[in-house]
């Protein structure tokens, strides 16, 4: 009995053990151009250099904490590996709490999904802003959730809260525009429902005071409010991901088939097939109440989808994101939650037995 009570908290520390062997038995240092890059930032920060041309210079988070890093431990691979690994170790506690009072399955089968996706574990211990990106996500749907369904109802403290989880990603990594049709969403179908208006109108003015000073700091920094969108154009250059300068063909192509295509050769669809059984079986009111933890989820991820596919991340032509398994990283945590809570119907439902073994088959 005492061991079954215990059982939640023994799988979270399995999977922390699991990231931990994985880094010191299969942490080869750095993997690109790009962390490497990040670490001479953290240094330059340490000694006072900041290169306001540069748009890997505005990812705060990652810089400032592996220049905090840099100062307790010295420059070394573990220094530049410890920030990522308490991130991705954060990510997972928000997913065990969300499946904490789930049977065992739900629980070790949401942590498994996410930690042992095999580009997630690889970025784990990476200098790079996709596990910060990730935590950012699923933090800001763990509050939203909580605010909906949990303890957390103080509606000042969860939109505080909401806003600066969205601008620690918006630091992190300029992707973070891909959850803002998922939050207009949320917004207008709490509106239309007449619940959680204040908790809305709270978070949108807090957020926009938030932004509104992170952009000043910027100006003071910089002597200008847009420097980093400048620095963004200034860095762009022609690469295979410039939809917005390729034929009609290739854009087609790529939001026609190539982004889930990616998905499934990255082995990253998992996820997405057992999401496609309970979408199957999602009375339609669901989609406009979600008024339970697994629509929310649901509606969560399949949005969240449409967006990573469908959505440009340019503001000035149509262009797709990049299909690069490490841009998506931000999916793997919020699609496990849902297709976790299959599992035990699955044992128990003929229906949803017979859908699975047909969508993995």
């Amino acid at each position: 009995m005492a061991l079954k009570k215990h059982l939640p908290g023994i799988i979270f520390l399995f999977h922390i053990l699991a990231l931990l062997s994985y880094h010191k038995f299969g942490y080869l240092g750095h993997f690109g151009y790009d962390d490497l890059h990040y670490a001479q930032l953290a240094d330059d920060f340490n000694h006072g250099k900041f290169n306001f041309g540069d748009h890997y210079s505005y990812r705060f988070p990652i810089v400032i904490i592996t220049a905090i890093s840099y100062r307790i431990f010295g420059i070394s691979d573990f220094s530049s590996s410890l920030p990522p690994l308490i991130f991705t170790i954060l990510t997972l506690w928000l997913v065990f709490i969300l499946l904490k009072k789930k049977p065992i399955i739900t629980i070790f089968t949401g942590l498994s999904f996410t930690l042992f996706s095999s580009w997630f574990i690889f970025y784990a211990d990476k200098l790079m802003p996709d596990i910060y990106l990730a935590f950012a996500v699923m933090l800001a749907l763990f509050i939203i959730h909580q605010h909906k369904f949990g303890t957390l109802k103080n509606v000042w403290l969860s939109s505080a809260l909401l806003s600066f989880s969205l601008l620690f990603g918006f630091m992190a990594k300029e992707t973070i525009i891909l959850i803002l049709p998922l939050l207009i969403y949320f917004t207008v179908t709490d509106f239309i429902m007449n619940r959680n208006r204040k908790f809305w109108m709270i978070s949108a003015i807090t957020g926009a005071i938030i932004l509104l000073a992170y952009f000043i700091i910027i100006g003071i920094l910089s002597d200008d409010f847009t420097k980093r969108f400048e620095a963004v154009i200034q860095n762009s250059y022609l690469n295979l991901c410039s939809y917005d300068k390729q034929p009609l063909r290739m854009v087609l192509e790529r939001i026609g088939y190539q982004f889930f295509a990616m998905l499934i050769f990255q082995g990253m669809f998992a996820g997405v097939l057992m999401l496609l059984v309970q979408i199957f079986q999602l009375k339609p009111k669901s989609w406009l109440f979600f008024d339970d933890s697994q629509s929310f989820w649901l509606v969560s991820s399949v949005i969240l989808l449409m967006s990573s596919n469908f959505m440009s991340i340019s503001v000035s032509a149509y262009s797709p994101m990049c299909l690069d398994p490490r841009h998506y990283l931000f999916l793997v945590p919020v699609l496990a939650i849902p297709a976790s809570m299959l599992l035990p119907g699955f044992f128990e439902k003929r229906k949803q037995k017979i859908l699975l073994t047909l969508f993995f088959g």
